[in-house]
């Protein structure tokens, strides 16, 4: 039952990142979110705490560290209502003010790799035609970095953590149970 719950949290979180489904209906969310494979969460059990590896803000600090080294601004404001910016050790979100790069897309390739330098593991890319997923993992944690749009449109680059302990997961599962 555990996995089956952690398997739900972490789809909603590739959901999140993605900007499917958003509240403006555009067809190309929806679009994206039909053609998102059902393999976009990935498969994963909860790992015992003791193994957990860094905490959250390690995490952020790699995060900012390599986001703002490619060239992205951290955007300021309020957290969009649903997101995970709340559940505090288990889980980090940074959001990049797309306004203020030279290049987006670019930024994020370049975040990619600095993540890889620093030990995340590239897993398999989601491409959902008008948003890039790159799921990566460092020991017991997943970060799902997400591309969306087009530069003459409107951009959203994306970075969303979850700790894969026991307790966050519960933290996670009881957090997206209670948006829905």
């Amino acid at each position: 039952m555990r996995k089956a719950k952690w398997a739900a949290a972490a789809a909603g979180v590739v959901l999140l990142v993605s900007g499917c489904g958003g509240e403006d209906g555009s067809k190309a969310k929806d679009d994206a979110k039909d053609k998102a494979p059902a393999s976009a969460a990935p498969e994963t059990s909860a790992v015992p705490d003791e193994e957990a590896g860094p905490d959250a803000e390690t995490v952020r600090e790699e995060i900012e560290k390599a986001a703002t080294g490619a060239g992205l601004t951290k955007a300021g404001g309020p957290a969009p209502e649903g997101s995970l910016d709340d559940i505090e050790g288990c889980a980090v979100v940074w959001r990049a003010d797309t306004e203020q790069s030279e290049d987006n897309k670019k930024a994020y390739e370049a975040t990619i790799a600095e993540l890889a330098e620093q030990g995340w593991e590239k897993q398999e890319l989601i491409d959902a035609e008008v948003s890039l997923i790159q799921p990566m993992e460092k020991k017991g944690w997943a970060l799902n970095v997400s591309y969306s749009g087009s530069p003459d449109v409107y951009e959203s680059v994306v970075f969303e953590g979850i700790s894969e302990t026991e307790e966050c997961g519960d933290k996670i599962v009881e957090a997206m149970e209670g948006t829905s």
